[in-house]
């Protein structure tokens, strides 16, 4: 008897919790972010978290300094009068344009975005609002491929990917395929899985051909 009350009572703290369980993931689910506000009146600045970005509060309101490389795609920042490096930062930003930095974003990213690298070094890369999402990309490697091959191996796996911010985990997500972003659409909006279907089925949608640009065409739709 008391091993079917001990049973009985197991099931309902499995149920109740189950019941728990699938409210949080709901509440995952149809997490709401929003860029554009997490952007609006932001003042220009380094910021050296997170919280001092979405508070709009920099960290410092010093002169600050660009130089772009990289045909435009990398940026690195220096405080103005001592002309010193900005090695680490949240974000810069600067006539009302955001500024990621890499190496911060690699420390940073999502779980299922595990095994991506940077292979030129911290620097910055520019953001924009897409849909909900702060929307950037960048060369992204395999973190392995120098072990595996050296710098033949890194130049070979190079690859532009997005990258979207995820304001609610803090987080960034680096989408390595259209598989991955396809998975990520199915899980966080399936009031979309519309757009979304093999890699062959994403680009005819869209009429476009890249990760990059196919990912940022879906993701404005999602609103």
């Amino acid at each position: 008897m008391r091993i079917l009350q001990l049973i009985s009572f197991l099931l309902c703290v499995h149920i109740v919790l189950a019941q728990d369980f699938a409210g949080l993931a709901s509440i995952e689910l149809y997490e709401k972010e929003s860029a554009s506000e997490l952007v609006k009146d932001l003042p220009d600045g380094l910021y050296e978290s997170f919280d001092a970005f979405k508070n709009k509060r920099p960290s410092s309101d010093t002169e600050l300094t660009k130089k772009v490389s990289d045909g435009g795609a990398k940026f690195n920042f220096y405080h103005g009068k001592k002309n010193k490096k900005i090695k680490r930062a949240f974000c810069v930003v600067m006539d009302g344009k955001v500024f990621f930095q890499t190496k911060m974003m690699l420390r940073n990213t999502t779980h299922d975005s595990y095994g991506q690298s940077w292979d030129g070094g911290p620097y910055f890369i520019k953001a924009k609002v897409v849909g909900q999402y702060l929307f950037m990309e960048d060369n992204i490697t395999p973190a392995n491929a120098a072990f595996m091959g050296g710098l033949i191996a890194v130049a070979a796996t190079r690859q532009v990917k997005p990258i979207i911010f995820v304001e609610h985990l803090k987080k960034f997500r680096v989408v390595k395929s259209f598989k991955h972003f396809k998975d990520f659409i199915l899980n966080k909006y399936p009031d979309y899985v519309h757009l979304v279907g093999s890699k062959q089925e994403m680009r005819a949608a869209t009429g476009l051909h890249t990760l990059a640009d196919v990912v940022e065409e879906i993701l404005s739709q999602i609103h």
